[in-house]
């Protein structure tokens, strides 16, 4: 197998990574990996591909840009391979489950070797067959709390 060259693509990772650390932004989307349920053609969408799949130079293309993802995921997290996050996401429970109509979102987080940043993947299927995975950082979310002033406001 051939080595791909992928540092423009993990300098833009990590160009997300300190948007997160910095606290500028909550969620990054890095990469979509898209697959058309009739013909099963794979697609692709990135801050680094502009529109209609075209790369934003001669670095960014599909392949550099999933192998750059590949080793971007294994520096922050510790682990080799992305294969184990995605075989994490047939296994166990999602983080969050969101029925919608004729579509369904479920989202996993995993920690870091970061503080303050997760890695968020998020999968969408409809009734036609067609599924997205979205890789992307995200700050950690902390349970929703209650406002203990608002029960006197009624009163």
């Amino acid at each position: 197998m051939q080595h791909i060259e992928s540092e423009e693509a993990i300098d833009h990772f990590n160009r997300a990574l300190d948007q997160i650390r910095q606290g500028l932004t909550p969620v990054v989307s890095l990469v979509t990996f898209a697959t058309d349920g009739a013909g099963g053609v794979r697609r692709i969408y990135s801050p680094l591909i502009g529109q209609r799949a075209v790369p934003k130079g001669p670095s960014f293309t599909e392949e550099k840009i999933d192998a750059g993802l590949t080793a971007f995921v294994a520096s922050i997290t510790g682990e080799p391979d992305r294969k184990i996050f995605e075989q994490a996401l047939l296994e166990e429970a999602p983080d969050q489950l969101t029925p919608k109509h004729h579509r369904t979102e479920r989202t996993w987080r995993f920690n870091t070797l970061h503080t303050g940043v997760e890695l968020a993947v998020t999968t969408v299927s409809d009734d036609h067959g067609e599924t997205a995975r979205t890789w992307s950082l995200a700050r950690p979310q902390e349970p929703k709390r209650r406002n203990p002033i608002l029960p006197f406001l009624w009163r």
